[in-house]
């Protein structure tokens, strides 16, 4: 079975329609399947960025409480070098 994906709007349409049932685009021009997979991932590749961002957030604010904690910790060992192992 032929799949066949429209132009416009990415949707599944039966090989025999002329026109999308979903945005009436002309189903006759037939669209480079290079342009029509990038057209179709984007929605995949924004939110896979977004997801890096927000990883990367968390891991630049856990960084931040450990510099936070190390600087603590190094000032309590220049006041009593003998507190490391309390």
């Amino acid at each position: 079975m032929e799949v066949r994906f429209c132009p416009g709007c990415n949707q599944v349409v039966p090989p025999h329609y002329l026109y999308c049932p979903q945005c009436g685009e002309d189903l006759a021009r037939s669209p480079d399947l290079e342009i029509l997979l990038d057209k179709c991932l984007q929605p995949l590749v924004e939110m896979e960025r977004r997801n890096n961002r927000y990883r990367l957030g968390l891991l630049l604010s856990r960084l931040e409480l450990l510099d936070e904690g190390l600087g603590l910790f190094l000032e309590e060992q220049r006041k009593d070098p003998r507190a490391s192992c309390r």
